[in-house]
């Protein structure tokens, strides 16, 4: 089985990588996408797509965010051959979250107003979260 991954496939690029992976070989042939399973055993190769849920979030952490430590800093960078004084983070990066809530609470109510029903934002009280 050839698989051919890592290019644009679309309408209109599909037939072309096709056309030109079967002018050398003729054989199985699957053009990835994402989400597409090969269930391989010693008398097969099935390939499906995976059925995913498009809309999940993660869940909540069961301990707060904690960066490395100086002592994990220090071993990181006498392992990689650099200064530990190089290995640092960002203020953003030691907050541990990005509050999106400004950017993705709007969506949330426009598509409540749009569609006619509730559309609880993650974690408020209505949505079962915090």
């Amino acid at each position: 089985m050839a698989v051919a991954y890592h290019f644009f496939k679309d309408f209109d690029t599909t037939a072309k990588v096709h056309d030109g992976i079967r002018k050398t070989y003729d054989g199985p042939l699957s053009l990835a996408e994402d989400f597409m399973v090969w269930n391989v055993t010693k008398d097969d190769i099935r390939v499906r797509m995976a059925v995913t849920e498009e809309h999940t979030w993660s869940p909540p952490l069961a301990r707060p965010a904690v960066p490395p430590g100086k002592d994990d800093r220090a071993m990181f960078a006498e392992t990689k051959g650099l200064p530990v004084e190089a290995i640092g983070y960002t203020e953003f990066i030691e907050q541990g979250k990005w509050d999106v809530d400004d950017a993705l609470r709007p969506i949330y109510q426009d598509a409540s107003d749009t569609l006619g029903r509730e559309f609880p934002y993650p974690g408020d009280d209505a949505s079962g979260g915090n």
